[in-house]
């Protein structure tokens, strides 16, 4: 007879294995009580889950987990419709005593795959690289590295186009592989053990060569390489790839032929005239910064954009703070449209090298509202203006899960994914690439390209997750850069290997060169400009300038953040939240304090004197980078560790009033604290009065 108990203990076991292999996060010790949603696990999670069980069970519905909301449920189920498959799974565990089950090790039992994961070899930090190496470093540390920034500049300049000017290849592939002749550069990124190269930055006839040292060094550290390019790769090394359609990239080219007129444009035609019609519509570029109501309106617009979805890119975010803040970057152009003085969409566009002669047009934005024929009316009038400046090409981006051509090259495996995953709607924009083509455009195809017989077909899941979601599913690849230390003699070298580049100047004289020699913190502290704030996290060891968490780059903060992500149910407005809560009229949401404390300092156009109680170093330093004078009047009880005054956290107040007298012109600003941390902890501040 059959031990049920038993049995669903040893299913639980099982499906525990299953779905914590098939997570970036999770761990085999799971509440089986626990909703799948709390768990972190999305319709990606789902589809690959139900084909492991599949392995085993045969075809089962793709509505299992929706249906049985956690393990302990679809545990039931399993028991309930597949007993004899089950008994005959753990065979050997059933004939065990329900003791040695109990004491043993739960996770032998299952038999999904839980193999530990390949440890990537380690390179240190500070290993000598010479030129005859690939580099290996985060895009953010190569352009402001003294010796590199001059090549990959250089590069970039030269070979942009569409993959690596995009914004979203900065969030989705922050690694720059630099080849060992430093030609050209991949954008990679890394989740667990799998390797997506995003976009390639360089000559053409170089790609096989990069492409070929990229394969070597996933080989070495047992990664998956994938590669999506605009061509099918040929055998690198010997080794053959596959390439899969993945999606279409569509570009508007020889832009001075483009008309509205003839039959083929007649519905772009019609909506252009149908926007028009309902008012008087304007196009107009914009600088941001420029005008502040303006920026407002462009977050607004952002705002909109963003609650009529479910998933946004955090991409979107940081483009809505460098606009408020007026820190976005001068390779990118907005053209807001207009009707009747209200705008009705925002749209960016970003240069491309001067070979491609033109644009990227890499985000739009618009409310649920537009009229139809809106964006259409946009395009078209960014089209005028960038003939008029004798531009010849707009891409219009890439879009993915859209299938336009066949290869004869594909994987069969990973084509079958994508189709099933086509036919549910779950990868398949085709509405955009429609958009898209009433533009009459040139369509190519984006292949996925892997060397044959590489991996598991499955993990093409993960791979979409890595473009959707790039902050929950990147893997950090730090263990394996190897370009973090400035090394003498190199700088040269890397120049020379790029045909008529300019030699990288040294650092201007000042904080740059204030360093002790052979003393890497003493550089790294130099490079930030003497603030703490501005070190890259990979560089502290110990934390102590923040008891924020929001601040800190940890495992465990990304986990619970996914976590948190996941049980959001629908999406949230945030803006609307904390409108309910604060009776300002205006504020500006923050990713933290610290940011929060930046915008404030650098918005406030007076610079002079801050008169304050005792603030954090953080707050601080902030105040400095902007061109404030500190003048801190603490109560003169904050430094008494026994004292009993009740409000420590006070400022000096008569201190203070002489001050103001001595010199009333020069004070800008006052700072208060009313819960004064820095003053030792929570200490309250008497508002009213003496």
């Amino acid at each position: 007879m059959i031990d049920h108990e038993l049995l669903l203990d040893l299913t639980e076991s099982y499906l525990r294995s299953v779905i914590a292999g098939v997570s970036n996060s999770l761990d085999t010790d799971l509440d089986v009580r626990t909703p799948f949603g709390e768990l972190g696990i999305d319709s990606f999670h789902v589809l690959k889950i139900i084909r492991k069980l599949e392995a085993d069970f045969g075809t089962l519905s793709k509505s299992l987990l929706f249906e049985n909301f956690n393990i302990h449920e679809l545990a039931n189920h399993f028991v309930c419709n597949h007993t004899q498959t089950l008994s005959t799974m753990f065979a050997h565990d059933l004939q065990k005593t329900n003791a040695a089950i109990h004491t043993n090790d739960k996770s032998k039992v299952s038999k999904a795959e839980n193999h530990e994961e390949p440890k990537p070899v380690q390179v240190s930090a500070h290993t000598t690289v010479t030129t005859g190496l690939p580099i290996r470093i985060l895009e953010r540390d190569a352009f402001v590295h003294p010796e590199l920034r001059g090549v990959v500049q250089k590069l970039f300049d030269r070979y942009k186009t569409d993959g690596s000017v995009s914004r979203g290849a900065r969030k989705i592939a922050p690694n720059l592989f630099i080849g060992s002749t430093r030609q050209g550069y991949f954008n990679y990124g890394r989740s667990k053990n799998i390797i997506l190269v995003y976009g390639y930055t360089g000559p053409r006839d170089y790609l096989p060569v990069l492409a070929q040292e990229m394969s070597r060094y996933c080989e070495t550290n047992h990664f998956q390489l994938n590669i999506l390019a605009d061509v099918e790769l040929p055998p690198i090394g010997g080794i053959a790839f596959s390439a899969t359609p993945f999606g279409a990239l569509q570009r508007l080219r020889h832009l001075k032929q483009f008309t509205l007129q003839g039959g083929e444009m007649r519905r772009l035609r019609y909506q252009v005239s149908k926007f028009q019609k309902n008012g008087s519509c304007r196009t107009e570029e914009y600088r941001c910064g420029s005008n502040q109501e303006t920026d407002k309106s462009i977050a607004s617009m952002i705002d909109k954009w963003c609650e009529a979805r479910t998933m946004v890119n955090p991409l979107v975010h940081d483009v809505k703070t460098e606009i408020l803040a007026g820190t976005l970057g001068s390779e990118h152009r907005l053209f807001l449209t207009y009707r009747e003085d209200v705008l009705q969409n925002v749209i960016f566009i970003t240069a491309m090298c001067p070979a491609e002669k033109g644009y990227l047009m890499d985000l739009e934005f618009y409310g649920p509202d537009l009229p139809l024929g809106g964006l259409e009316f946009a395009i078209v009038e960014i089209i005028k203006v960038l003939v008029a400046e004798g531009f010849e090409a707009l891409s219009l981006g890439g879009t993915y899960g859209c299938k336009i051509s066949s290869s004869g090259n594909e994987d069969p495996q990973i084509n079958a994914i994508l189709d099933n995953l086509r036919k549910q709607g779950i990868f398949n924009d085709e509405g955009n690439l429609q958009f898209k083509n009433k533009f009459r455009p040139e369509n190519s195809t984006i292949f996925l390209c892997r060397p044959v017989g590489s991996g598991d077909a499955d993990n093409v899941l993960d791979i979409i997750m890595m473009i959707a979601d790039p902050e929950r599913m990147q893997t950090s690849d730090a263990e394996n850069h190897n370009f973090s230390e400035r090394r003498s003699g190199v700088a040269a070298d890397l120049q020379d290997s790029v045909t008529g580049a300019p030699s990288v100047q040294a650092p201007s004289p000042g904080a740059a060169q204030m360093f002790i020699e052979n003393n890497a913190r003493s550089r790294i502290l130099a490079e930030a400009g003497f603030n703490p704030l501005h070190i890259p996290s990979e560089h502290v060891e110990f934390d102590l300038k923040t008891d924020s968490w929001a601040q800190l780059h940890m495992p465990s903060i990304d986990a619970h953040m996914r976590n948190l992500h996941a049980q959001l149910q629908q999406p949230a407005i945030v803006t609307n939240s904390v409108r309910e809560l604060f009776p300002f009229s205006h504020f500006l949401i923050t990713a933290s304090g610290q940011e929060a404390e930046h915008l404030l300092f650098k918005a406030w156009q007076k610079k002079g004197v801050v008169l304050q109680n005792l603030l954090f170093p953080s707050t601080i330093f902030h105040q400095i980078d902007n061109g404030f004078t500190i003048k801190e009047f603490p109560h003169p009880a904050a430094f008494a560790l026994n004292s009993t005054e009740r409000y420590k956290g006070n400022t000096a107040w008569d201190a203070l009033r002489e001050q103001v007298v001595q010199d009333r012109s020069a004070i800008v600003l006052v700072c208060v604290e009313v819960s004064n941390n820095a003053a030792g902890r929570s200490l309250p501040v008497r508002v009213y009065g003496r």
